[in-house]
C-alpha cells in the first residue's frame, strides 16, 4: 500500500487526523485537521501517497497536487485502520473522474469506522475572514459546530451561527447554543423553510460556510439540497463534517 508518514509526533492525549493531498490547497487541508482537533489534545497528522512515492515531511504535503485523484476505498480504509486516526480530511476532487471514488471513501469511512471525515470544496483562495454555520435541530451538526469555534479560536475570523425558528414555534435550542458557541456569534431569524434561510444569509458574503452532513444523500451523489443550494447562492467554500458511527 502507499506509504504512511507521521508529520508530526504527539504525546499521551492525541488526535490523530489522517490528510488526503488532492481536491484543495495542502496548506487548507492542514487549517481544517487542526480545525478538528478537540481543545485538550494535541495532533498527531498523517499524509497518504496514493502515487507511492516516499514522503517525508510535513513539506511533501504542501507540495501535492490538489489535482490529484483520491487513492482507493480499500487504500483509504486501511489507512484509517493503521493509524488508528480519529478523522480524515480530504478535498473535493476537481477532476470528475474521482468524484465516484471520492464519494464511495466518504460513505465507508463513516459507515465501518468511529471517524469524522471532513470535506473541503474549495472555490476561491480569498482567507476565511466570514465564516458562516447553518445550525439545524440536529445532534450530529455538533460536529460542525465544533470546527467552526475552533476556527473562532484563531482570532482571524468572524463566525456566525445561523439558527432558524419556525414561526409560532417555542424553542429552547438558542438558549443551549449560546452556552457552547464559544467565540462565535449567533443570529436567531424565523423562517419556515431553513434552507431557504441559509440560502439568503449565506447571500451577505461569506468567505466559508460550514455544515453539518446530516441529511442523508441520493445513493452514488454527494451533495445534498441543502449544499446544492448554498453552492449555486455563494461562492463561499463549503467544509462539510460527516461524523462517524460514534456521534451521538
Amino acid at each position: 500500500m502507499p506509504e504512511l508518514t507521521a508529520l508530526r509526533s504527539a504525546p499521551a492525549s492525541v488526535h490523530r487526523v489522517l490528510v488526503l493531498g488532492g481536491g484543495a490547497p495542502p496548506a487548507r487541508l492542514l487549517d481544517l485537521a487542526r480545525c478538528s482537533t478537540p481543545r485538550n489534545a494535541s495532533l498527531e497528522l498523517f499524509t497518504l501517497d496514493s502515487a507511492a512515492a516516499d514522503v517525508g515531511g510535513p513539506e511533501a504535503l504542501l507540495q501535492a497536487d490538489p489535482q490529484a485523484p483520491p487513492p482507493s476505498v480499500r487504500t483509504v480504509l486501511r489507512a484509517l485502520h493503521d493509524t488508528k486516526a480519529d478523522a480524515l480530511v480530504l478535498g473535493y476532487p476537481n477532476d470528475a473522474r474521482g468524484r465516484r471514488e471520492f464519494t464511495d471513501i466518504v460513505e465507508r469511512a463513516t459507515a465501518a469506522a468511529p471517524v469524522d471525515v471532513i470535506v473541503c470544496i474549495d472555490r476561491h483562495d480569498r482567507p476565511w475572514r466570514r465564516v458562516l454555520v447553518p445550525y439545524l435541530h440536529d445532534l450530529l451538526d455538533s460536529r460542525a459546530l465544533g470546527v467552526a469555534r475552533r476556527i473562532a479560536r484563531t482570532g482571524d475570523a468572524d463566525v456566525t451561527v445561523l439558527h432558524v425558528v419556525e414561526p409560532l414555534a417555542t424553542d429552547e435550542t438558542d438558549i443551549q447554543l449560546r452556552a457552547g458557541i464559544g467565540r462565535c456569534a449567533l443570529k436567531v431569524v424565523t423562517a419556515g423553510d431553513p434552507i431557504a434561510a441559509a440560502a439568503a444569509e449565506a447571500r451577505l458574503g461569506y468567505d466559508l460556510i460550514v455544515l453539518g452532513a446530516s441529511e442523508r444523500r441520493t445513493r452514488g451523489r454527494y451533495f445534498t439540497m441543502r449544499q446544492r443550494r448554498l453552492l449555486l447562492t455563494t461562492d463561499a467554500t463549503l467544509v462539510i463534517v460527516h461524523p462517524g458511527r460514534h456521534a451521538g
